[in-house]
């Protein structure tokens, strides 16, 4: 065995006899064919109880250690077979697994997260959809129709809408751009206050600038970070008053 294996991997081999692996079990990983790395997330599996069917879902050698690690995970987290399986693909990267183990295990539902995989982002950077993961759950959390998560989507994938770390708004003024998204705003409106330069105030009042049924050129001559959110509240109501 030692001509076939290197040091690390014969590493792997004794410490999976050595906790009390069967010799079928250790069989399963003791390949050359298998770096180091993926024999300890296979004789990991084995130690931590996973059933035969479940470490054969990712005792491939295709599949990276840390794909691997994902996949185990989903299964010691008490995810079910479906769940783990939806996301136990060779082409899906490693952090998009771990972002989906995470929903999944925060209650995320095995139709959502198939809903999600329904979409089809191979015209859109991988980094977008990896960064702003969360933002596209929130999306199908709240049901928002595949036309409304595809303007998001864009929106991610343009610089005026991220914040400092490159990730589209959260917190409060993504709830504001979602209310927009939800009413069919076009882009040019939500883009008018979903702007990483203005504050959560500031976008709030140019929110309501269109709510109130002002124009995209009214609200276009308030919509500025210069400008404070008490001012455009005077602005919005004085262009509201012009119109009775």
């Amino acid at each position: 065995m030692s001509t076939n294996f290197t040091l690390e991997q014969l590493e792997q081999v004794n410490l999976g006899e050595k906790n009390g692996l069967t010799k079928k079990q250790v069989k399963t990983y003791a390949k050359r064919i298998f770096n180091p790395n993926q024999m300890r997330e296979i004789r990991l599996g084995f130690e931590h109880k996973l059933t035969d069917n479940q470490i054969e879902t990712y005792a491939k050698s295709n599949f990276s250690d840390s794909q691997m690690r994902e996949i185990r995970l989903g299964y010691e987290r008490k995810l079910t077979d479906e769940q783990v399986i939806l996301y136990a693909k060779v082409h899906i990267k490693d952090t998009m697994m771990r972002a989906v183990r995470l929903e999944l295990q925060a209650g995320l539902t095995f139709e959502q997260e198939k809903k999600f995989f329904t979409y089809d982002f191979t015209s859109y950077s991988n980094w977008v959809i990896e960064k702003n993961f969360r933002l596209l759950m929130k999306c199908i959390r709240k049901g928002l129709k595949r036309s409304q998560i595809n303007k998001i989507i864009k929106m991610c994938e343009s610089r005026r809408y991220w914040d400092d770390t490159c990730v589209f708004l959260e917190n409060d003024k993504l709830e504001i751009a979602l209310k927009g998204i939800l009413a069919d705003f076009t882009m040019k409106e939500v883009g008018l206050y979903a702007h990483s330069s203005l504050s959560v105030e500031q976008s709030k009042q140019v929110y309501l600038g269109l709510v109130k049924g002002l124009s995209v050129e009214e609200v276009r001559c308030y919509a500025h970070h210069s400008i404070s959110a008490d001012r455009m509240r005077r602005i919005r109501k004085n262009i509201l008053k012009r119109r009775r």
